[in-house]
């Protein structure tokens, strides 16, 4: 990756790491989840009933 990095340089291009997709999962989970105003609740009924089915 280094060397890509160094021919990639030379016109102006600059290599960055994707980060994890694990983390961007978790960011979309809780953002998702996350109240817009403080009286909304989220709707966890669905998942009481994959907990309970189990």
């Amino acid at each position: 990756m280094i060397a890509w990095s160094v021919e990639l340089s030379e016109f102006g291009i600059r290599y960055e790491a994707r980060r994890p997709l694990k983390a961007q999962c978790v960011v979309d989970f809780v953002a998702e989840l996350t109240p817009t105003s403080p009286q909304e609740k989220p709707n966890l009924e669905p998942i009481r009933r994959q907990i309970l089915q189990r």
